[in-house]
């Protein structure tokens, strides 16, 4: 092929006769190689089409734009911030236009949680999850992060989700951990209500009625209490060795009890209190009984040799159960068989006096009368 028209297009022939504008004999005063009157872009070349949309640079006014403006704001597409509203149209003066305001109210640019809605528009603008339970409160400002911060029953200040207990106010007043309105008992549940009065025992003045009072101060109310005059006195009270009772059960404990009135009772030390004789303290008497309560009868009470007679009532050698003041005197054996102080050698004719060896019947045969008489009991247990 050969150039038809060097150094111009030879495909731009406006009038059509087979002569290229750059070699037709015209004028062409832009010097773009088309003739003025065929000219679509005076005094610019109309060979240069950026957007190639059939008019020339110099005369497009969106040159880089093949639709020019299509929103029609006077801006050219490619320099259109908002496309397909009018960028002239900024309400707020934030710098974007209202057609793509996300947020007409406000700056656009403000968004201090970085959630991507503007401050001006963001009901929660401080907090990224904005009102994550939907209860009109900001997470940032929710005391009931996981629940509607607008019903609070009690109107105690906290949202029921979150109020331990929702019905009452105050909620937990005794702070024994149940809420007042399902409380046992004014005070700590976990003490109980043992006497059913209302009032739990941590609170409780005494167990019973406390109408009734409790003058001994021993916690027991005087409408349960046998003797509201004695603090050791009161149903379930230890017993005391003080003849009382205690416990307020009905009746004295037997070892608390003086039976034989001798004015000791068993739990003070009384040993035996069936013997008035006998008793902690008690003197001894040659009785064979442990009088005084020591754990013994004494050495000079017992009947050493079985022959009925202690030392004590008359048993002169309480080692030989042939010898005790109630003993036939025997003049052949040498002892003083009937503890009168005379012996055989003394008194041979056995009359109880002594006689210088004179042999006479034996004491056997002497009148009782004669015999010197016991001087005392002599056998254990007595009397």
């Amino acid at each position: 092929d050969c150039d038809a028209c060097p150094g111009y297009d030879d495909t731009v022939d406006s009038d059509g006769d087979g002569t290229p504008d750059g070699c037709e004999d015209c004028d062409d005063s832009d010097d773009d190689g088309v003739c003025d009157e065929y000219d679509e872009c005076d005094g610019g070349d109309d060979r240069v089409d950026t957007d190639r949309d059939g008019v020339p640079d110099f005369c497009d006014d969106c040159p880089r734009d093949p639709a020019d403006d299509s929103d029609g704001d006077g801006i050219c597409d490619s320099d259109d911030e908002c496309d397909g509203g009018d960028d002239r149209v900024d309400t707020d003066r934030d710098g974007v236009a209202d057609f793509c305001d996300v947020c007409p109210k406000g700056d656009d640019t403000m968004d201090r949680d970085s959630d991507g809605t503007p401050d001006a528009c963001d009901e929660c603008p401080f907090s990224v999850g904005g009102d994550s339970d939907d209860d009109g409160v900001c997470d940032t400002d929710d005391t009931c992060p996981d629940g509607d911060d607008r019903v609070d029953t009690d109107g105690d200040g906290t949202p029921d989700d979150c109020d331990d207990c929702p019905a009452d106010n105050p909620d937990d007043s005794d702070g024994d951990s149940v809420c007042d309105s399902e409380d046992l008992c004014t005070g700590d549940d976990r003490t109980g209500d043992s006497d059913g009065d209302g009032i739990c025992d941590n609170l409780d003045a005494c167990e019973g009625e406390d109408g009734a009072g409790d003058v001994d101060l021993d916690f027991v109310c005087a409408d349960l209490d046998c003797d509201d005059g004695d603090p050791t006195t009161h149903p379930g009270a230890e017993e005391l060795c003080d003849g009382a009772d205690n416990d307020c059960d009905g009746s004295v404990p037997p070892d608390e009890r003086d039976g034989d009135g001798d004015g000791q009772a068993t739990c003070e030390g009384d040993c035996s209190d069936t013997h008035d004789t006998v008793y902690l303290g008690a003197a001894e008497l040659c009785d064979g009984m442990d009088n005084d309560c020591d754990g013994s009868v004494p050495l000079d009470e017992q009947d050493a040799d079985a022959d009925g007679q202690s030392a004590c009532a008359g048993d002169c050698d309480d080692d030989d159960p042939a010898v005790s003041s109630e003993m036939p005197e025997d003049c052949t054996d040498g002892d003083d068989n009937d503890c009168d102080a005379l012996v055989d050698s003394l008194d041979d004719d056995c009359d109880d006096s002594t006689d210088g060896g004179a042999t006479d019947e034996k004491k056997a045969a002497a009148p009782a009368a004669a015999r010197p008489a016991a001087r005392g009991p002599s056998w254990p247990g007595w009397p």
